[in-house]
């Protein structure tokens, strides 16, 4: 058994004696790989991380601001579905005397306003810490056919977002169309 076990230390300290002198390092070379590496990854996965967080709330942003926009069209709807539409002609005249800044007269309402060149009603409300501006203009066609164009934009941050909405149906408003408009 001794024998063996010389044997065995013989080639170990051939083994070893041969090969040590070019595998001096190596452990070095390979832990400054690993580490090298696991940098890499750690990096990539933090800017990765980065990444995602921003995507997310510019979303986030995204949704705020079509939401503020969408409640400029609510507004208006609400504040038209207040208004008396007894004998209403569809005339520029008519539009204009809506008195929708009577109507939404409230310490806490924005203030509308008629522009009597662009015959359009404008508000805006920034009472939120958010603002929207609403700008609504008549269009008259056929007699089950007329009704009232807004244009609502949303801001939040530096975000914008607008909505474009018919209502029409008058006496009782409803709204006809409801899209995003692309900028």
């Amino acid at each position: 058994m001794k024998t063996h076990q010389k044997h065995i230390a013989f080639l170990y300290k051939r083994f070893c004696g041969k090969h040590a002198k070019h595998e001096k390092g190596f452990v070095l070379v390979l832990t400054l790989m690993m580490i090298s590496l696991l940098s890499v990854l750690a990096i990539t996965s933090f800017e990765l991380v980065i990444s995602t967080i921003r995507i997310t709330n510019n979303h986030k942003n995204y949704l705020e601001t079509l939401y503020t926009a969408d409640a400029g069209v609510e507004h208006t709807l609400c504040v038209l579905s207040k208004v008396s539409w007894t004998g209403f002609a569809w005339t520029d005249l008519a539009f204009q005397t809506l008195g929708l800044d009577a109507i939404d007269a409230s310490p806490n309402s924005p203030d509308w306003s008629y522009n009597i060149v662009s015959k359009q009603w404008q508000m805006t409300n920034n009472q939120l810490g958010d603002s929207y501006t609403v700008i609504m203009t008549m269009y008259v066609s056929a007699p089950r056919n007329n009704k009232f164009h807004l244009e609502s934009t949303g801001t939040v941050l530096s975000f914008t977002k607008t909505i474009v909405a018919d209502i029409g149906n008058i006496p009782n408003p409803q709204i006809t169309l409801w899209m995003e408009k692309e900028m």
